[in-house]
């Protein structure tokens, strides 16, 4: 018997069972993730230290005031339930707490500003999107014919879409998408509405489901705007944790004695 074997980790219908038969059952069928994604985090503390990034008490304070604020834990009778619900400590939380504002602070030193204007100038394009409807069908004939009406004016594309787009998700809506960015878009899908103007409807252009004729209400060129440098510093971000966790030599030695 292990000294894992001792420890109860899950009681099912008042049956314990031990730490040792759990990791055995996630260990065997490959539910391993909590451990690498552990890693991570112990990979973030140790970056975040090794660059002098240090989280002062007033820091600490507020996140923590924040976080019982947002939880409505106002007096310390709450906090302390709260806390005793989950088998925390008042000392999980506040590493819990500073673990959070050390990986903030790492991203704001991975992800620069200098960086994150660097990365929307060489990647401009993946923040394009563009406002879509379209109409599928099942044949280029029918296709060609519904693109005349609507040349010709003889029907609205919202009509012809309720009517005969086999899109069962978007013809009751009148084939409306949304807002789509560029690089969810099929090459060439992207290539004909990219070159095409607001109000446009291009096609017809054939992918794997059928034959589709898409009305571009309008392209929205990327912008730097908040929500992309969100979305630049979490990627930046990732893109290092991934190379941190690939460059460590990251082993489970647990499973081996359960």
């Amino acid at each position: 018997m292990t000294a894992l074997d001792r420890i109860t980790a899950l009681q099912i219908n008042g049956e314990d069972v031990s730490l040792s038969v759990v990791l055995k059952t996630l260990g065997q069928t490959g539910r391993t993730t909590f451990l690498i994604d552990a890693a991570r985090e112990l990979l973030v503390e140790r970056a975040a230290l090794e660059r002098g990034l240090r989280i002062d008490d007033d820091e600490l304070q507020s996140a923590a005031d924040t976080f019982r604020v947002a939880r409505n834990l106002h007096r310390a009778d709450d906090t302390h339930a709260w806390l005793t619900a989950r088998g925390w400590s008042a000392a999980d939380l506040e590493r819990y707490l500073e673990l959070r504002l050390l990986r903030a602070r790492l991203t704001e030193d991975i992800a620069s500003p200098d960086r994150i204007a660097q990365h929307f100038a060489d990647h401009r394009r993946a923040y394009d999107q563009a406002r879509l409807a379209h109409i599928l069908v099942a044949e280029r004939p029918l296709a060609d014919e519904l693109l005349a009406q609507i040349q010709d004016e003889e029907a609205s594309f919202g009509d012809l879409a309720r009517r005969y787009s086999i899109d069962t998700a978007t013809a009751h809506m009148r084939g409306e998408l949304g807002q789509i960015g560029r690089s969810s878009l099929s090459s060439a899908v992207e290539s004909a509405v990219f070159a095409a103007a607001d109000d446009d409807v291009v096609g017809p252009i054939q992918t794997t489901r059928g034959f589709h004729l898409i009305k571009v209400h309008a392209l929205i060129l990327g912008q730097l705007d908040k929500n992309v440098e969100a979305a630049i510093r979490a990627d930046l971000f990732g893109q290092w944790s991934d190379e941190q966790l690939r460059s460590a030599r990251v082993t489970c030695p647990l499973f081996d004695q359960a």
